[in-house]
């Protein structure tokens, strides 16, 4: 007989892991910890280079976790770039090829009036809740608390969920 605690400890550590195999059949967290923080690593040092990004990786990891502590958020790309000491296109490209990588997912501002001349930012988030906490430095779900934009972290499996089945269905 399955008992309900079972099914709430796997989504506890899909949750806290994420959903990449190395890192959810990790044999303990630390194994998984260790999984993200390379998996990381080897995008801002290898994978985004060769993909025509031309900064340092010091550069690019700061620009992931800028995107991660503003998970759910308004993005305002010009300011990060400002904080950064990079242009506001350099900016946007980055973030449309970790959107292209499928490593983010933007969602559009929505308006009822489509011929507003105001420009709205979007939202982005995190595809993978694993990769989000390793980018915020949580080790576990309870420290989700203690972060103003916490509340929006649910949203990001919505936002993903909704992306994935528009997928599957040929919607964009």
């Amino acid at each position: 007989m399955l008992e309900l605690s079972e099914p709430d400890e796997a989504l506890q550590t899909l949750w806290e892991r994420g959903g990449y195999p190395d890192s959810y059949l990790a044999p303990d967290a630390e194994s998984s910890i260790q999984w993200r923080e390379d998996f990381i690593t080897s995008y801002v040092e290898r994978y985004l280079p060769q993909q025509g990004i031309a900064a340092a990786p010091i550069l690019l990891r700061r620009f992931c976790t800028m995107l991660a502590h503003q998970q759910g958020a308004t993005i305002n790309l010009s300011k990060m770039a400002g904080s950064l000491g990079i242009d506001g296109k350099t900016a946007r490209r980055y973030l449309d090829l970790l959107e292209g990588l499928y490593l983010v997912r933007s969602l559009p501002p929505w308006s009822r009036n489509a011929g507003k001349r105001l420009v709205k930012s979007p939202k982005v988030y995190w595809r993978d809740s694993g990769i989000l906490h390793t980018m915020e430095t949580l080790q576990a779900s309870q420290a989700v608390i203690i972060i103003p934009q916490g509340a929006s972290f649910p949203l990001s499996r919505t936002v993903t969920a909704i992306g994935l089945r528009s997928f599957l269905h040929g919607v964009e």
